[in-house]
């Protein structure tokens, strides 16, 4: 999770490891709830040839994916549904995914298979399918959590022919939505058909683990100061002993430097740089060796059994997988400073009697110890490009109003009470109620990487890079973001950079003293030379800073008219009268029937990656549950259709009359006819977003 450049939501959890194998067949106990899932034979297809009624993100067919129906060797029926990863430009961690989601209250407290058949062709290296369902439901009041979870991570498909494969859950009793889909990971093609979601016997085997007690791990606090922090102590002694002299020591730690800085980054900026190639080795980079080489050591050296969440897609960068990724980059270093150090201790001896032979004959003696500089100047260099380049998408992601971090709060947000809200949501709805301090935010980022690309301006970049990052950690450390990990290295590599100008600080700073100019010129100072290194830094500028800010630029000029084309029902309603058979339902907390709000979302990307975009509804109950999913809001705005049907609280079909801030929805509901009266119910109407700025205030407004 490296490059950060493009912050969206994270819509599912992906590596994670099952226990048991898959069942061939098992016993199916309802016919009224089975194969629900819409187009399991992928007959039914769009007008641009994808199978209807999935879901297969846009961003996959611009990093080079495919999705078509095939009528080419069916499993069952005419056509299957087709994903090719033949020719993905995509960055690390990307994968294939095509999903369906579910509302899961029939499914309540009991056990259900998915089941596919499933083929692939021309896989390369470790690229495999897998089929994959998610449960999500919720603990607490609001703070929704992923249930039952398997993708197959221990048995990956590479079969050639057709074969049928299960995977087999238990459904939590406060399950909101099942998700079910197929990945695709590295490079090659995959095919799916005959998809079925069922209720099956509670004696067949189960494959997805539960997630319960990840869930109650995370409510546990954890303690700050533990052994293991003794790495990071000495990982940080020795980057500062690398610029501190020429002696055995410096040279040492120098050479670990070097080499951890080397092990931690790439290959992120491969991709930035080069589009094309660079994506895919990025891919394979993550996939192949360190992937392989983490879990070999947890599992041999370290003796970790349990389950292993790469950080890739996970959302978080503080997951076992990536401690132990960064132990084995720490060790890995350690080896290769040591490894060095030998070699270069035996080529010096040699060249030192070939010097001493040299000058009984009257000629030089050999060089002494090099202290590194252009090695040091490289490194810096490469360093600051990693920086500017991460700091440059955080900036954006926090300036932008079509793309944010932190998004505008939503009523359902609003409503919430301080003590439901987890400390890092907490943080959200703090920076998202306050854009002015987030663009704030996000400038200083977007200043720091300017900065930090000029060599002129690489120490102030630096100071300013240090100062913004100190402060992301602190927040990320005591607001438990799972991106301590990566941001603290964030902050350590603005120190490094400004490390070799820390005796200049200091005598300007602390012992108000003058302090000598540095050259700008790097240490290479051949003419040629100069010109190819100003010919990479205007292609590295062009493609890590210009390409980010014109993308930026583009996407912001569009937005206006993308929210023009929201449907006007968008936003959120405030349930005033509900009516059921005629009777008015009063609001009662507890009350798993009756509606308090209704919100109606519009995301800007349409099913199936088409051009266009995609309509939800989220309705809260009076017992704090939601109800909704996604929708079909017709042309003239009158009616919404459901995608998942009807459930016992929300009609398959509502019907709408809209009149300025009042809405008024008439539908069936469990054979009765419902009519609700709603108001829409502003953002604004809230204190924490009215309030505002305030030049005088006579005495303090603190609630």
């Amino acid at each position: 999770m490296k490059n950060i450049q493009n912050v969206v939501a994270v819509w599912f959890v992906v590596l994670l490891v099952a226990n048991q194998h898959a069942l061939s067949s098992t016993q199916i106990v309802s016919t009224d709830a089975a194969n629900v899932l819409k187009n399991g034979g992928f007959e039914e297809k769009t007008a641009e040839g994808r199978p209807s009624d999935w879901i297969f993100r846009p961003e996959l067919i611009v990093a080079g994916y495919t999705l078509v129906v095939d009528d080419v060797n069916p499993q069952h029926g005419s056509l299957s549904a087709m994903i090719d990863a033949t020719k993905v430009s995509l960055r690390s961690g990307m994968f294939g995914n095509l999903m369906q989601s579910i509302d899961a209250k029939r499914f309540q407290g009991k056990r259900i298979r998915f089941r596919a058949a499933v083929r692939t062709a021309e896989l390369v290296g470790d690229a495999r399918a897998q089929l994959w369902l998610r449960v999500d439901r919720e603990m607490g009041e609001e703070s929704p959590v992923i249930g039952a979870f398997d993708n197959m991570d221990d048995r990956p498909i590479r079969e050639i022919g057709w074969k049928h494969f299960d995977i087999v859950a238990d459904v939590d009793v406060d399950a909101l939505q099942i998700n079910v889909g197929i990945l695709v990971l590295g490079e090659g093609k995959a095919w799916i058909d005959d998809a079925s979601l069922e209720i099956v016997a509670v004696d067949a085997a189960v494959t997805a683990r539960s997630n319960q007690a990840n869930a109650d791990a995370v409510l546990s606090t954890q303690p700050f100061f533990v052994r293991w922090l003794a790495f990071p102590l000495i990982g940080l002694a020795l980057l500062g002993l690398s610029h501190a002299g020429t002696t055995t020591i410096n040279r040492f730690a120098f050479r670990f430097s070097l080499a951890y800085w080397l092990l931690y980054c790439l290959p992120t900026p491969i991709g930035t740089l080069l589009p094309v190639f660079g994506y895919k080795f990025e891919s394979w980079y993550q996939v192949v060796p360190v992937d392989t080489i983490v879990r070999w050591t947890a599992l041999n050296v370290l003796e970790i059994k349990g389950e292993l969440v790469s950080p890739v897609g996970n959302g978080s960068g503080d997951t076992t997988f990536a401690f132990i990724q960064v132990l084995v980059y720490f060790v890995l270093a350690i080896i290769i400073a040591f490894t060095w150090s030998v070699m270069e201790r035996l080529f010096h001896l040699l060249f030192q009697n070939v010097g001493q032979k040299k000058q009984k004959l009257g000629r030089e003696t050999a060089d002494g110890p090099t202290d590194y500089r252009r090695l040091k100047d490289l490194l810096r260099s490469f360093l600051r490009y990693v920086l500017a380049f991460t700091l440059l998408g955080y900036g954006l992601a926090k300036v932008g109003t079509v793309q944010n971090q932190f998004p505008p709060l939503s009523y359902d947000q609003l409503s919430r009470t301080y003590g439901d809200s987890s400390p890092m949501g907490l943080l959200w709805t703090f920076m998202s109620s306050s854009q002015g301090y987030t663009f704030f935010a996000g400038l200083g980022e977007i200043i720091a990487a300017i900065l930090l690309v000029w060599r002129r301006t690489i120490l102030l970049g630096a100071v300013v890079a240090a100062g913004v990052m100190f402060n992301v950690v602190m927040l990320n450390f005591c607001y438990d973001v799972p991106v301590k990990l990566y941001s603290f290295h964030l902050l350590v590599m603005a120190l490094f950079i400004a490390l070799p100008d820390a005796t200049r600080l200091a005598n300007f700073f602390f012992w108000n003293q003058t302090t000598e100019a540095v050259a700008m010129r790097p240490p290479y100072a051949g003419r040629r030379t100069i010109w190819m290194q100003r010919v990479a830094k205007a292609y590295i500028v062009a493609l890590g800073i210009g390409f980010p800010l014109y993308s930026f630029a583009t996407r912001e000029r569009n937005a206006a008219a993308e929210k023009l084309a929201e449907p006007r029902m968008v936003g959120a309603w405030q349930v005033e009268e509900f009516l059921l058979d005629g009777k008015p339902v009063p609001p009662q907390d507890g009350d798993a029937t009756r509606w308090k709000t209704f919100n109606v979302m519009r995301f800007p990307w349409a099913e199936n990656g088409e051009a266009g975009s995609r309509d939800f509804v989220s309705i809260r109950m009076m017992d704090r549950t939601n109800e909704g999913g996604q929708v079909k809001i017709s042309s003239d705005e009158r009616v919404i259709t459901m995608k998942n049907g009807a459930s016992g609280s929300v009609p398959g079909e509502l019907n709408c009359e809209l009149s300025g801030v009042q809405l008024t929805i008439t539908g069936q509901l469990g054979g009765k006819p419902l009519i609700a009266k709603l108001r829409r119910a502003e953002t604004n109407d809230f204190l924490l977003m009215k309030r505002g700025f305030r030049w005088i205030n006579e005495r303090p407004y603190n609630r």
